[in-house]
């Protein structure tokens, strides 16, 4: 970090032309019902620096760990606050709906540009296993952006249940069952087709990614949303 002030790195002057952007994460609590439930406090699951009792039990107290800035960056340093910001503990459920659907549109231009990316490097890697790109990448950032804004909805942490991480992540997971598996076992059939797979391969990466999260009631309602963007998607572009 020291780089971005005394712009020198072993040693040597960095060039003027070359500008520094750098993001701090905030301190941030988990829920006060996480961290009395969470039995990973209990249970020393979180790896220990040793650090006092004390100290180690507020570690754990947060979303993710952050390391202390140096009071010398302190005056060039400014607070953006949040792209989305819960003010109300207790929400109405239209206006609940309204943030998401706002969060949804802030974030579905960086879904579909790091799914268009991991689209063309499967096609580079395996000769262009998705002849129509351009539909299965709109079609997944529906997917993906519904998931998210479901987790959200139905998380107790709005802030921290999901971020844009989970959107790589899951596309990884994607990336290998389409081609590293054989994912057409699953449902054998003599029309079986690259397509097919191509979506059977993203339904099993979506449930890995997020419909393990939920209990059975919110796993239905969740294949329920899904189910409705698939079928829109089939009636538009046939089986």
């Amino acid at each position: 970090m020291k780089s971005l002030f005394d712009r020198t790195l072993n040693g040597k002057i960095i060039s003027p032309q070359i500008k520094f952007i750098a993001a701090g994460n905030p301190y941030r609590l988990r829920n006060k019902t996480k961290i009395d439930e969470d039995f990973l406090t209990d249970e020393g699951l979180i790896f220990d620096y040793g650090e006092k009792q004390g100290e180690m039990k507020l570690l754990r107290q947060e979303v993710y760990r952050v390391h202390q800035i140096s009071d010398s960056f302190f005056d060039d340093i400014f607070d953006f606050g949040n792209l989305t910001q819960q003010k109300e503990q207790k929400e109405q459920k239209t206006e609940k709906t309204e943030k998401t659907e706002k969060t949804e549109k802030t974030e579905k231009p960086y879904i579909e540009k790091i799914i268009q990316n991991s689209i063309n490097e499967i096609n580079s890697k395996k000769s262009s296993i998705f002849i129509d790109s351009t539909k299965f990448t709109k079609l997944f950032t529906e997917l993906l952006a519904k998931s998210f804004n479901f987790l959200r909805y139905h998380s107790n942490d709005k802030l921290s249940a999901v971020s844009l991480r989970d959107c790589p992540k899951t596309l990884k997971i994607f990336n290998w069952l389409l081609t590293e598996t054989n994912v057409d076992f699953l449902l054998p059939s003599k029309n079986y087709n690259q397509n097919q797979k191509i979506m059977d391969s993203f339904i099993i990466s979506l449930f890995i990614s997020f419909g393990c999260q939920f209990n059975s009631d919110l796993r239905l309602a969740y294949f329920k949303i899904l189910y409705e963007k698939f079928s829109k998607f089939y009636k538009k572009n046939g089986k």
